[in-house]
């Protein structure tokens, strides 16, 4: 129906898992984007580089985006980025390439001066392996996220000029919360370039809504949280569900179109009251089945041939 509205804009696909494929959310993902890709808009898709996964067998395998998930022509495009996360610079490198139909940016976080990494060394392994806490992660991409795509649309809006438009940003589950408020804050911002951007959130499961438990007294838990991820006061409350911080709920309440992944999942969000003020749309996840039945047959061959 609003098909035609996203001609002329980008699409920035932002998720922890996109191109790499560690859990469901990496199909998921792919199939959506390609599905956007049909209407006619150009998609990039955002995620960090990490250096390592784990195979069937729960070992490390080393990620290789070119050989192993098909991302052709990488290159480096920023080499100068530095985010603050808890009291520590990380330096950052950007990456872009192509995969089929659509744009690929990797963010890669850089080694300290020991040589260690922090939050990206293998993925999905919160407080294991080097990686530090989900929070401190979840700041390290907002932050970075947010700065490539301020540099993005600031080189689009100098080439396209009066015929640019803004994008629309796509954050995915509880990960992306940081993401989204800190777009919010810039999408309010009259001089960001970030400014009159769509921004639309999807949850995609019930437990991954990154739950911190009670605000604390004085607000203390909040205070933490908000501080390290850079959210401007004015937008904490959103974070506040029932008394608890729920970062799913703050991104939803500060997107402009939220979703879930399917009715039952919209059903119990509205039946429940977890954010009256939202309105959710069920959009039901999908994936290419018979990609993911060759996956699960070579995963079954590693493990009983």
């Amino acid at each position: 129906k609003y098909a035609s509205e996203l001609k002329g804009k980008v699409i920035f696909s932002v998720s922890v898992e996109n191109t790499l494929i560690a859990g469901g959310l990496g199909f998921v993902m792919q199939v959506h984007e390609w599905f956007m890709a049909l209407l006619g808009t150009k998609i990039v898709s955002i995620e960090p580089w990490y250096e390592y996964r784990k195979d069937a067998n729960g070992n490390l395998a080393r990620v290789d985006y070119e050989r192993d998930y098909g991302v052709e022509g990488l290159s480096v495009i920023y080499d100068n980025i530095s985010v603050k996360v808890g009291g520590r610079e990380v330096g950052i490198r950007v990456w872009k390439g192509k995969k089929g139909w659509k744009t690929v940016i990797l963010i890669q976080e850089l080694p300290d001066e020991n040589g260690n990494l922090h939050h990206t060394n293998v993925i999905y392994s919160d407080n294991k392996y080097g990686n530090e806490s989900w929070e401190k992660f979840t700041a390290f991409f907002a932050k970075a996220t947010l700065e490539v795509m301020k540099r993005e649309e600031e080189n689009r809006k100098n080439a396209l000029g009066e015929n640019y438009k803004p994008p629309l940003v796509w954050g995915n589950d509880a990960q992306c919360c940081g993401v989204m408020a800190l777009a919010r804050a810039e999408r309010d911002n009259k001089e960001s370039t970030l400014k009159g951007a769509h921004l639309s959130f999807t949850t995609h499961t019930f437990a991954n809504r990154g739950y911190f438990g009670p605000v604390g007294e004085n607000n203390c838990n909040l205070i933490r949280i908000m501080n390290l991820l850079g959210v401007p006061e004015k937008y904490w409350s959103a974070f506040v569900r029932d008394g608890y911080i729920d970062m799913t709920s703050g991104a939803a309440r500060l997107s402009d179109s939220v979703n879930t992944v399917s009715r039952k999942q919209k059903f119990v969000l509205d039946r429940d009251g977890y954010d009256p003020n939202v309105k959710y749309t069920a959009i039901t996840n999908a994936d290419d089945l018979e990609r993911a039945r060759s996956i699960i047959k070579k995963i079954y061959k590693e493990l009983y041939d």
